[in-house]
């Protein structure tokens, strides 16, 4: 597997990524998301394909996201040290990857009988939870 490493915050790459992960605008307009954690990410490419590009730290990473990388070995990844790793993650504990995906464009029914709406969530293994509990309702 080959990644680029960038370790400059006034690299071009670093700041589009920061750009994207700061900006819900900037994320609509270029139609494109950023997904943290290996179970998100497997979900995506079972419903939607592969990302468009896989963010690591430096550093180890846990089995689980190794193995998801050796999956998605031909698509782009970059390397950045940690803490600028951690200004591109959307929750407060990381899980150590990243995907930059393309949004899905989903279709809401004219009449829907049941609608969850999530903003902000800290933990992505709430989401789960939530999403169990809202289709138990």
């Amino acid at each position: 597997m080959s990644f680029k490493h960038i370790t400059s915050r006034d690299n071009p790459i670093f700041k589009y990524q920061k750009k994207l992960a700061d900006n819900s605008r900037e994320r609509k307009a270029e139609g494109k998301t950023l997904l943290d954690g290996v179970h998100l990410i497997e979900a995506y490419l079972q419903v939607f394909g592969e990302p468009d590009l896989i963010i690591i730290p430096e550093g180890k990473s846990t089995l689980e996201a190794s193995n998801l990388m050796q999956q998605l070995e031909h698509v782009s990844t970059i390397m950045f040290p940690t803490l600028m790793f951690a200004e591109l993650t959307p929750v407060a504990s990381s899980t150590g990857i990243l995907a930059v995906v393309k949004t899905p464009a989903l279709e809401v029914p004219a009449q829907p009988q049941f609608v969850l709406m999530l903003e902000d969530i800290q933990d992505p293994g709430n989401l789960g939870s939530m999403l169990r509990t809202a289709a138990a309702a």
